[in-house]
């Protein structure tokens, strides 16, 4: 039955998405993933409708244990921690030939990051913030004036505005703007974690977590399901003419690609 094909596929990825936070947990990179538990239940209500499966499911708050080696500033950086939480809606399409592959795409996605590090010399308070996020105009809405990526990172957003509110002062001069938005794939929580990892564990991610089969199994995974996809729209873009250019849906994940000239 095709609504089984879509069904047995979203339970695979629920599966891997088990594993994946377990097999962190044994490594003492994550402290609880007890915030995950809502996911196997929210993924369960999955409706399917003309062989569409609709999915998603929210994260909650993970805290991360990282490498005090990236921090550049304090100095004498005894801790590197960081609060992650995700939501993701996504879909599987049934093939159009028999034969053919499930389409899976990610439609929505947001993260919010915040790390925070504490000194021995100049104490706690230490953080930043990123959010990924998505775009979508609106029907009938004036686009934007600036770029804005479907799917894109953002330093600094709302929380690191709230800090600054509640302790007027706390980032010095720093220069606070509303851009640049940082194209970027989507990501579900696999690969939110990996991002993190791969930036701020130094060794233990490419020595250790790398080299594990529970790790990049998981990984390789979800960068096939949401990575392929976005990737090859993006090659589609270079390889028709210049009328199918104009409406691309390429243009919305990098709004400043521009068209062949006339």
């Amino acid at each position: 039955m095709p609504a089984q094909k879509t069904e047995f596929a979203l339970k695979e990825m629920r599966s891997e998405l088990n594993g994946f936070l377990q097999f962190l947990k044994t490594r003492k990179v994550v402290d609880d993933a007890g915030s995950t538990y809502g996911i196997g239940d929210a993924l369960n209500e999955s409706k399917s409708a003309n062989g569409i499966l609709k999915w998603g499911y929210k994260s909650g708050k993970l805290a991360l244990r990282l490498t005090a080696g990236s921090v550049i500033c304090p100095a004498q950086t005894q801790s590197l921690a960081c609060s992650l939480e995700i939501s993701v809606e996504g879909e599987i399409r049934l093939p159009v030939k028999a034969d053919g592959d499930l389409t899976w795409a990610i439609l929505q996605t947001a993260m919010n990051l915040e790390f925070s590090a504490e000194s021995s010399t100049v104490g706690t308070g230490w953080s930043q913030f990123w959010h990924l996020d998505t775009h979508i105009d609106p029907p009938l809405s004036t686009p934007p004036v600036e770029a804005h990526p479907m799917f894109h990172l953002h330093f600094g957003g709302d929380r690191m505005a709230a800090r600054r509110r509640a302790k007027p002062g706390c980032w010095g001069q720093m220069l606070e703007m509303s851009g640049p938005r940082f194209a970027h794939p989507p990501m579900d929580l696999i690969l939110a974690l990996d991002f993190v990892l791969a930036n701020a564990t130094g060794a233990k991610w490419k020595d250790e977590l790398c080299k594990a089969k529970e790790y990049t199994g998981a990984v390789r995974n979800s960068q096939r399901r949401f990575w392929k996809p976005y990737k090859e729209t993006l090659v589609d873009f270079y390889s028709c003419d210049r009328q199918k250019q104009q409406n691309h849906p390429a243009r919305l994940l990098w709004p400043t690609l521009r068209v062949k000239a006339v």
